[in-house]
């Protein structure tokens, strides 16, 4: 294995270990801290999460879709179904993301709603499940390339 490839399953299991932190985070205290939010407060606090988490979400995850469709393009010298398998699953992470989670937030920020937000857990929740398989297939990757 090169150097090159070491230092791309390294960043790559990084930054799939911090979306996995942080699609936990948010299913486990985040979201359902919305609920507490005072109803005259809740529109203001539903843009301000917006607004910030993007900063946050939008580094790692960017920086994990490049490398895994770079896997999946050039595979040289890691397991192709594992690559094919990672990559796949970020597609469908990432369409859920953005045609299921960002729709619901966008609905949430009109006001609070009871039903909206417990779709939003439910959309996260299988956000939590795909990452976890991501996290296992980074980590896979990255031990493979060791060897």
């Amino acid at each position: 294995m090169n150097d090159a490839l070491g230092w791309l399953l390294a960043v790559h299991l990084a930054a799939t270990a911090v979306m996995w932190t942080l699609i936990a985070f948010v299913q486990a205290v985040h979201y359902p801290m919305f609920a507490l939010v005072q109803p005259d407060r809740y529109r203001e606090f539903q843009t301000f999460h917006m607004n910030r988490i993007t900063w946050i979400v939008l580094p790692a995850l960017a920086c994990e879709g490049l490398i895994a469709g770079w896997f999946v393009c050039v595979q040289d010298g890691l397991c192709p179904t594992l690559a094919n398998v990672g990559g796949g699953l970020y597609l469908v992470n990432f369409a859920l993301t953005f045609l299921g989670a960002v729709p619901l937030h966008e609905r949430l920020a009109t006001g609070f709603d009871d039903r909206t937000l417990k779709r939003l857990l439910r959309v996260n929740l299988a956000r939590c499940a795909l990452q976890t398989g991501r996290l296992i297939v980074a980590a896979l990757l990255a031990a493979m390339g060791r060897v």
